[in-house]
This record gives C-alpha cells, sequence and structure tokens, in this order.
C-alpha cells in the first residue's frame, strides 16, 4: 500500500493554546464526521484529555471514547498504537 503521508505540526506557546488546538481539532473532525485518533503516552494523559473533551466546549462536549479496539466512534483516545477508528488522521501528543 502506497499512500502519502503529510505530517503538521503545531506549535504552542502555552498549555492553555495547547489545550485549544485540542479542543479545536476535534471539534472540527467530529463537525465533518471524519475519525480522528488522539494518540496518548499513558493513563494519567489519556484521563487529563477524557476530561477535557467532556467538559469542553464550554456549552457542550465532544462525544468521544477511550479504546483500543476497533469502534466507529469519529474521536478515539488511545495509549497503545492502534487504529481502533480507521482515521487517517492522528493526533500524536506523545513525546516521540
Amino acid at each position: 500500500m502506497n499512500r502519502d503521508v503529510r505530517v503538521t505540526f503545531f506549535q504552542v506557546k502555552s498549555d492553555a493554546e495547547k489545550r485549544e488546538r485540542i479542543i479545536r481539532l476535534a471539534e472540527e473532525y467530529f463537525e465533518k464526521k471524519e475519525p480522528l485518533v488522539i494518540q496518548l503516552p499513558h493513563q494519567k494523559a489519556l484521563e487529563y484529555v477524557d476530561l477535557l473533551l467532556w467538559r469542553a466546549p464550554k456549552e457542550s462536549f465532544l462525544p468521544h471514547t477511550i479504546k483500543d479496539e476497533p469502534t466507529q466512534d469519529f474521536i478515539v483516545l488511545t495509549s497503545s498504537g492502534n487504529n481502533p477508528n480507521g482515521a487517517r488522521s492522528v493526533l500524536n501528543l506523545c513525546p516521540e
């Protein structure tokens, strides 16, 4: 399989800006009904982003799930190398 891979780096200057970027990207993908995997380094980070997406945006929340097994959910948080929803886009929040 020969797929073109495109990498986009986002520059953020503060933790608040990083949280806003995560929320904004998740919103965009959810509204377009396109799958997105948010890759996180460990359980504590999974819990943090999980709470973030349930509490933001302030007037709503972003439906999502934490899964490593196949799912139809649009926004999936995972700390494994799996792609549970077959997303073409991954928001990698891991150090590597």
